[in-house]
């Protein structure tokens, strides 16, 4: 987490928070985001706050509605405001850039950020593309952001969340491919 700079930290604990795949949280706009309030700059949260991604938005199309954390609240709340202190619009993304446009890659701060906490600087040629060298090192470290999804499902295991419900916050189509998820880690 040290390696990464401000807005993959975010990044990276939502996904280890709720399980959420790059994308979707590329995608996530703050319309999604139910059980919260604003008025002004102050904001309330409903008991069952939860995110809402609809079919379109999901690997499975299919709905998916997963629980708002405590602390997935707190990097919500740090997000929900622009620069001017204004609330961003609703059809704003939750992980854009501070007015709320759609940041469309993380994949280089991912990368960037897996080296350094390594202990090696990552090196991109002319166009932008990781050298073949600190390609090389990110493919000896073998860590991914995917496996931060793995990673959000078996604390919640750990944590005594049934393997159904975890299917479901997860969007798999059966509790197989959740059990054989889980099971690698």
């Amino acid at each position: 987490m040290a390696a990464c700079g401000s807005h993959l930290h975010a990044v990276v604990e939502t996904a280890l928070e709720i399980g959420m795949r790059r994308g979707e949280i590329a995608s996530l706009q703050w319309k999604q985001v139910e059980g919260v309030t604003l008025k002004g700059s102050t904001i309330t949260w409903a008991p069952k706050a939860s995110l809402m991604l609809p079919f379109g938005k999901t690997k499975t199309r299919r709905d998916r509605r997963i629980p708002i954390s405590s602390r997935l609240k707190a990097i919500l709340e740090m997000r929900r405001l622009d620069p001017a202190g204004q609330p961003l619009p609703m059809d704003g993304y939750v992980f854009g850039s501070e007015i709320g446009q759609r940041v469309q890659s993380t994949k280089r701060a991912w990368a960037t950020a897996v080296l350094k906490a390594h202990g090696h600087t990552a090196a991109y040629t002319a166009t932008g593309q990781l050298t073949a060298a600190s390609r090389a090192t990110l493919a000896a470290i073998d860590l991914h952001f995917h496996d931060l999804r793995r990673e959000a499902g078996s604390r919640w295991l750990e944590g005594g969340v049934p393997l159904h419900t975890i299917r479901d916050w997860l969007g798999h189509t059966n509790i197989a491919q959740t059990s054989t998820y889980l099971a690698g880690m």
